[in-house]
Order: structure tokens, then C-alpha cells, then sequence
């Protein structure tokens, strides 16, 4: 008697969009292909809009003897009819994405894989059409990769925002800026520091982080300082990938608190800060990053201060990705905010290392009128 699961005497076919920007195609194949193996052709109605007629998937039964013309989704006879109604599965948990990565971007072309009898040919089949991680889409559904990979998801540090998603589970990120300077005005001398970021992937969506401005030299002619600036103890964590045919960005959520685990004379109290990391690839070369922050300043009085940061990034050639970034920041319900605009870029050396730097100019009298850093990551 054969398997009523995986019976060898017939061929089922799944049929679904690769489109850009979808999540989850290959869960949905997944479930479109345990429906078929079961009998029951099933459909859903493609969500951007576009083209209300074409499927998410559909999952079709052929007759037992029917043959597949190779490289096609036609067949030499018809296939078994049965309901077609909308599948039990809904639309809503087809579209979550329990593998917590992001789909990668591919033409607009159906695809079709053929199973026939055993799970093994169907975990096959569908690792066969699995294809890359485009620049912005930080995860794919690949598994861990067999070494570390600096795009994936990419450095925080380089431009202002930091970016919605989160290192694999048991990866590690190093990125430093040797070089950090920042010119000084009536509100604080100019400055050189070192800082650094380390980051460790606890789980796929969960991420450590230790940061800080490191070794900082204050050029105060009258009162100079130089020490190791205060750690901050950070946690990231992914909360969902974009959707971006409903316009729905990717984003993440960041509680960090800085410490007084530094020099004296650089410390400035217990700071808890709250972000929230939001990433819409309008396109496979365009990214726009943004961060809304609060942190709790403790300097010489309490305040509660509001930030937004953002960034613009663009994908120039395959190593070379250039972007605008900037940031403004302010107390809460007051007018004297901080405001400053720059540019940088970022250059990957190798599959591990990446090359950051960026110049940023002030167009307020609360900022330093100048800063920059040069620095590289790298991925363990």
C-alpha cells in the first residue's frame, strides 16, 4: 500500500511567484507542496495588486503516467481535477516567514519544481531554487553560510542609523574606526576617538553588542582629557522583515544603557537609550535606513533627549555602496536641537572586510562643525 503522504504513483507540481520583495516564497512552496502531496489544489490571490489573477502558488495533481516536458510547467495530459478553493492554510501564516530572514529579489517568472515519491527529492528540489542574498535583503534561506559573509547583514557603523536586522546565531562582527575626529565650537573642544563595536548573534534575530567611543583625546587648551569613553551595553533584536508591497519596512528594536565603565573624568552618568531600526529596500541598489531613538542624558542636568537618524544608501558596483546620512536630535519639547548632515561610503575588500568612512558638517551652532572616521569591519 503505498504512502499516503508521499505516493509514489502520481506527480505533483508547485507553481508560485518569484517576484521582488516577497517573503517567505519557499515556506509557501513548502505548504503548497505538503497540500498537493495530499490532494487538494490550492490557491492564493497574489497581494501587491498588480495582477489579481496570479497565484501565490498553486499546487497541482497530475495523474499517475503523466509526463512533464522538461524546463516547462505544461504536461502531456490533464491533471486530476478537484476543489478549488482557497487553501485551509491562510494567507497571513503563509506570509510569515518563520525561517526570520528576508526574501531574496528575483524576476518576476513562475517557477516550477516537479516532486515525485520521497521527502528527500523535495528538500532537494526546493534547495535548487533557492537563490542568492541581493545587497540589502541582510538574510537568505540558505542555512548558516560555510564562513562569514560582512554583507550579511552588513556593519552598523559608517552612516548614523543603525540597521533593522541582526547577525546569524554564533556570528561575530568587529568594527572600529582608528581614526575619529570631530572640531570643536562654544559647546565642547574638539576631539579625537577610537570607537568600536562588537556584535555577537545570539540567536538569528537576537544580537549582543558591546560599543563606545574608546581611547578619546579632548583638545581643551586650558583642561585636555584623554581616557577610555564609558562602555555601552547594547542588545538588538529583529522583530520582522520588510513587506514592502504594502510598505511595510523592516524593523528591529535596540535597548542599550551607557555605563560608567570608563575613565572618570569622561564619565557622564547612566544613559538608558531605546531605538527603533526601520530598513525599506525601495530596490535591490537603494536602501533608506532610519532610527528613532530616546536616551535618558544625565550630563550637567537630567534631560530626556529625541532623536532621528537616517540614511540614504546606494549600491554603485558590486563592492562599492556610497550614501547620505544625517541626524537630528533635541530635548524633549525644546527647539535647540542638533543638526548635522554627511556623507560616506563603504568599500568590501574581501568577503570578511569592509571599508567604512564618512564627512559630516554641522548646520546648527549646537554641533561640532565638523567630524569624520575612518575605520574597517570585519566578520567571524
Amino acid at each position: 500500500m503505498p504512502d499516503p503522504l508521499f505516493p509514489s504513483e502520481k506527480i505533483c507540481v508547485v507553481r508560485y511567484a518569484r517576484r521582488e520583495r516577497l517573503t517567505g516564497s519557499h515556506l509557501r512552496c513548502m505548504v503548497g507542496m505538503l497540500l498537493c502531496l495530499v490532494n487538494t489544489p490550492a490557491a492564493l490571490p497574489r497581494c501587491d495588486g498588480r495582477e489579481p489573477n496570479v497565484p501565490l502558488f498553486t499546487a497541482t495533481t497530475y495523474a499517475p503516467g503523466t509526463s512533464l516536458k522538461p524546463g516547462t510547467d505544461s504536461a502531456d495530459s490533464a491533471p486530476v481535477q478537484g476543489p478549488t478553493s482557497r487553501s485551509p492554510v491562510s494567507e497571513r501564516v503563509l506570509r510569515n516567514d518563520t525561517f526570520t530572514v528576508s526574501r531574496p529579489s528575483i524576476e518576476d517568472t513562475p517557477a516550477t519544481v516537479a516532486l515525485s515519491g520521497t521527502w528527500e527529492s523535495m528538500v532537494n528540489r526546493v534547495a535548487e531554487n533557492a537563490s542568492a542574498t541581493p545587497l540589502f535583503m541582510k538574510k537568505d534561506l540558505s542555512g548558516t553560510p560555510s564562513e562569514p559573509d560582512i554583507s550579511d547583514p552588513g556593519p552598523d557603523m559608517g552612516n548614523y542609523p543603525n540597521s533593522a536586522y541582526t547577525l546569524r546565531q554564533g556570528r561575530i562582527y568587529v568594527e572600529s574606526a582608528p581614526f575619529g575626529y570631530q572640531t570643536g565650537n562654544a559647546q565642547g573642544p574638539a576631539a579625537w576617538n577610537w570607537p568600536f563595536l562588537l556584535r555577537y548573534g545570539l540567536t538569528d534575530d537576537v544580537e549582543l553588542r558591546l560599543t563606545g567611543n574608546g581611547l578619546t583625546s579632548l583638545q581643551n587648551p586650558s583642561d585636555g582629557k584623554t581616557g577610555f569613553a564609558p562602555l555601552i551595553l547594547d542588545t538588538k533584536v529583529h522583530l520582522w522583515d520588510e513587506q514592502m508591497d504594502r510598505f511595510i519596512p523592516a524593523a528591529g528594536l535596540e535597548v542599550s544603557v551607557q555605563t560608567n565603565l570608563g575613565s572618570k573624568e569622561l564619565q557622564v552618568g547612566v544613559q538608558p537609550s531605546l531605538n527603533l531600526n526601520l530598513d525599506f529596500p525601495l530596490t535591490d541598489e537603494t536602501n533608506v535606513e532610519m532610527t528613532l531613538g530616546y536616551t535618558g542624558v544625565q550630563a550637567d542636568v537630567e534631560v530626556n533627549q529625541c532623536s532621528f537618524q537616517w540614511a540614504v544608501e546606494q549600491q554603485v558596483t558590486n563592492p562599492l555602496q556610497l550614501f547620505v546620512h544625517g541626524y537630528y536630535l533635541a530635548p524633549a519639547g525644546s527647539l535647540d536641537f542638533s543638526h548635522v548632515i554627511g556623507a560616506g561610503g563603504f568599500y568590501q575588500l574581501s568577503k570578511s572586510m569592509t571599508l567604512f568612512t564618512s564627512a559630516n558638517a554641522a548646520i546648527d551652532h549646537n554641533s561640532p562643525p565638523f567630524s569624520t572616521q575612518l575605520g574597517l569591519a570585519f566578520a567571524f
